[in-house]
């Protein structure tokens, strides 16, 4: 009987498991809509429901521009100067691009010499200061082993009575500041050249361009200049450094004479590049 009585207990347990099982399985849910004919609660209902549509649609769509995947953007400049110069130097009458361009590389700019201070045949020995800082009347007035302030040397102890300097331990003789009125080059760098090549790569993308045609035969290049008004001139990335200048604001003569002009008006190939950009299956041009 008590055996009996357990196996019916156990019956009866996995009917109500199988029952429960099988209600849930196969039940129904519906929720219960409550409408409430309130003004003021449905006005900021919709209220709620506008800002955030607005928001999604103006913001994240519109301007955030949502739909749109970004890349970083991998970019490289390079540039190379071309041109050779006859100068008045006799000693180096012929100079090309390793002779004017210096520092050979820079970051985001190319130094071009257009005029030079040349002090001729100087040694190590001893010869008169050119600064007013060692003006002297005796040799009381040049002590010795001491150091000329914004000067090219060391006094010796001597006074130079026909200069009416002290006389220094220096590279002899002691450099010439006056800028020369004729450039050392001449007129010659007006008509260097110099090539940017620009390139830009989104690597998400598989997205590579660069600011040379590739519609464009070899000799293209070989003998184009940029011209702005010409239709294929103008995606020409070769330079006339005169043209840089004008086109910069600066005067050409001022930036070969005057130091003065030449620091405020320093061109830098950041400022003066054409990069040429790809949209809509077609090539386009933005001044920089």
């Amino acid at each position: 009987p008590g055996l009996g009585l357990v196996c019916l207990s156990m019956a009866r347990s996995c009917l109500s498991c199988v029952q429960a099982v099988s209600a849930a399985a196969f039940e129904y849910d519906t929720v219960k809509l409550v409408s409430i004919r309130n003004q003021k609660i449905g006005f900021v209902y919709r209220l709620v429901q506008l800002a955030v549509v607005g928001y999604i649609i103006g913001y994240v769509i519109i301007y955030k521009k949502g739909y749109q995947e970004t890349d970083l953007v991998v970019s490289s400049v390079t540039t190379k100067m071309k041109g050779t110069a006859m100068t008045n130097y006799s000693a180096r009458p012929l100079w090309d691009v390793a002779d004017y361009v210096v520092p050979p590389a820079e970051n985001n700019a190319v130094f071009v010499t257009t005029n030079a201070i040349i002090t001729r045949d100087q040694v190590q020995g001893i010869c008169p200061e050119s600064t007013k800082n060692s003006n002297c009347t005796k040799d009381d007035e040049c002590p010795e082993n001491t150091y000329v302030e914004y000067g090219n040397g060391f006094r010796n102890g001597s006074c130079d009575t026909h200069t009416g300097s002290c006389f220094i331990y220096a590279w002899c003789p002691v450099e010439n500041d006056t800028t020369p009125r004729v450039p050392l080059l001449g007129d010659a760098p007006k008509n260097f050249t110099m090539l940017i090549k620009n390139s830009i790569q989104f690597q998400k993308f598989n997205f590579y361009k660069r600011n040379i045609l590739d519609r464009t035969d070899k000799t293209f290049l070989k003998n184009c200049t940029f011209n702005k008004n010409d239709h294929l001139g103008q995606f020409c990335p070769i330079f006339v450094l005169s043209q840089v200048v004008k086109d910069s604001g600066a005067d050409w003569e001022d930036l070969t004479t005057d130091v003065m002009n030449l620091l405020r008006n320093t061109v830098s190939a950041e400022d003066s590049h054409v990069c040429l950009g790809w949209s809509g299956g077609h090539i386009h041009k933005v001044e920089l």
